[in-house]
């Protein structure tokens, strides 16, 4: 997280259509860099500097997502804004 910034905040927003339920996570702590944006979900990734960090935070989430509800995570960043997209489908 980049310590310059002045208010963190996190939005969290929902929406659904006929097809899906979206929850829209959105965070200004601190922009993800793009090198990580590819492997995000990926095992052992972890951009926290301490010892307790395992990386496996976003893996799990992505996993028991897909796994249980058949739903989709992603990541994308906009406007140094990292928003987290869960897609759950409607049966």
């Amino acid at each position: 997280m980049d310590k310059d910034i002045p208010e963190k905040i996190i939005h969290i927003s929902t929406k659904q259509n006929s097809k899906e339920v979206v929850i829209e996570i959105k965070d200004t702590a601190g922009e993800i860099k793009n090198k990580d944006l590819d492997k995000i979900f990926e095992p052992h990734l972890t951009v926290k500097h301490n010892k307790n960090a395992t990386g496996f935070g976003l893996y799990m989430s992505k996993m028991i997502l897909e796994d249980n509800l058949r739903a989709k995570l992603v990541v994308d960043v906009k406007n140094n804004i990292t928003v987290f997209s869960i897609i759950i489908p409607k049966k």
